[in-house]
């Protein structure tokens, strides 16, 4: 099976997106980034890994748990890599492996304005390092496990629009509390 793909063409300053693709032998998708030089200008990046499996329990107190299956994606290593695309401005994770240790390495990510995060390992300790993104306006945590004592540093995220925390462990009184420090945002849950 070949991947057809600009990315392993050389750098040039005369790089046309119309030009033809090379065949190249499919890789693990890191390899076909070598050419970084390409990607100061990416301003988005999409990955929904298939196979990847998610069911929902709750425990004894009656608080949510999700399992989590992850046989697909991008895990924390992979993002050392996307942590170099330094102009990202939309990032797609939804359902891949990513837990706080991945979503720390995204802090230099500065001009990023979306960050979705639905279905991951995400947790309270991931949620910290957020306040570090200053253009930060649309986050989905959705199906994380994320709880009340995110709302802390969900609140110094000043530039917030839009947040969504459907099937977390945020409580409606946090959601308040959240909502009074960001009024501006609006808040799904």
């Amino acid at each position: 099976m070949y991947w057809a793909s600009r990315f392993d063409q050389p750098a040039s300053s005369e790089l046309n997106p119309l030009m033809p693709m090379l065949q190249v032998a499919k890789t693990d998708w890191a390899d076909r980034l070598r050419n970084l030089e390409m990607f100061r200008t990416v301003i988005m990046f999409q990955t929904f890994p298939a196979g990847n499996t998610f069911s929902y329990d709750a425990d004894d107190a009656g608080r949510l748990v999700i399992h989590r299956e992850f046989k697909a994606g991008l895990k924390d290593d992979d993002m050392a890599w996307v942590a170099k695309l330094v102009n990202l401005r939309s990032l797609w994770l939804e359902a891949n492996g990513i837990t706080d240790k991945g979503l720390i390495q995204l802090i230099d990510l500065k001009h990023l304005e979306i960050l979705w995060l639905q279905n991951t390992a995400i947790s309270d300790d991931g949620i910290s390092s957020l306040p570090k993104l200053p253009k930060l306006r649309d986050l989905d945590l959705s199906a994380t496990d994320v709880t009340d004592a995110s709302i802390a540093a969900l609140s110094q995220c000043r530039a917030l629009q839009h947040l969504k925390l459907n099937n977390t462990n945020v409580t409606e009184k946090g959601i308040t509390t959240l909502q009074r420090s960001l009024p501006d945002c609006v808040i799904t849950k």
